[in-house]
């Protein structure tokens, strides 16, 4: 069983958001914006794990991944497994999961959104044997989106905004983490600091003025990265 290392886990997840944001771009004539459906994203980073050559499944069923010979022994999941499913699963055979990704879209300044992700991937993560627990990667992978305004002809307020948008969601997932102690969720962006800003456009008019074009706007991606530290 080959466990996907961190860095390669970050590389791929960098490559589906890119996928998707070349896609906007394209669509935009270049001005970008954000995606209106997570199926998008969710099947650019299943793609760019197949690109890996990672044996990779979308909407598994996640009791399928904590089986009779993945699941913990005498260990009773804190949330029932039932139907639900991951959003993408690599797996080794189609039974040892070593990757889980949740995709989510309009996600503001509260972890609200992906709460429930996280504690779906948490629940499966904890449910299985120790050494299989510690080669499943995870993290939920979403999308940011701050409309400008008119005056947003730089976009230093933009980045303002997502500045805050992202110490208030650091700050939740601390207070998350206190009710999953053998987990850490930290927050990662898969962009570069000055990706994913846009100011409004200023368009030259035939008699060479200068009038205000489409508005500016951030949309940014992040992955909350899940670590899991029990025995």
């Amino acid at each position: 069983m080959n466990q996907i290392s961190e860095s390669e886990f970050i590389e791929i997840l960098q490559d589906g958001k890119r996928r998707t944001t070349d896609f906007m771009a394209h669509l935009t004539e270049y001005h970008g914006g954000p995606i209106k459906t997570e199926y998008i994203l969710t099947a650019d980073i299943a793609r760019a794990f197949l690109a890996k050559g990672h044996e990779v499944r979308v909407e598994k069923i996640n009791r399928h991944l904590v089986n009779v010979l993945t699941k913990r022994k005498g260990w009773k999941p804190r949330r029932k497994l039932g139907a639900q499913r991951s959003d993408i699963a690599v797996t080794n055979s189609d039974l040892f999961p070593l990757a889980l990704v949740e995709v989510k879209i309009g996600v503001g300044k509260s972890i609200s959104k992906i709460r429930k992700d996280l504690e779906k991937m948490a629940n499966v993560i904890e449910s299985l044997q120790p050494k299989y627990a510690a080669q499943v990667r995870a993290a939920s992978v979403f999308q940011v989106h701050v409309a400008g305004g008119a005056k947003d002809i730089t976009v230093e307020r933009l980045k303002q905004k997502v500045d805050k948008i992202e110490k208030a969601i650091s700050k939740e997932l601390k207070e998350f983490q206190r009710d999953w102690p053998d987990f850490t969720f930290s927050l990662n962006p898969l962009m570069s600091a000055h990706e994913g800003f846009v100011p409004t456009a200023i368009e030259i008019e035939d008699d060479g003025s200068k009038a205000l074009g489409e508005n500016g706007h951030a949309t940014r991606y992040y992955a909350v990265i899940v670590g899991f530290h029990g025995r």
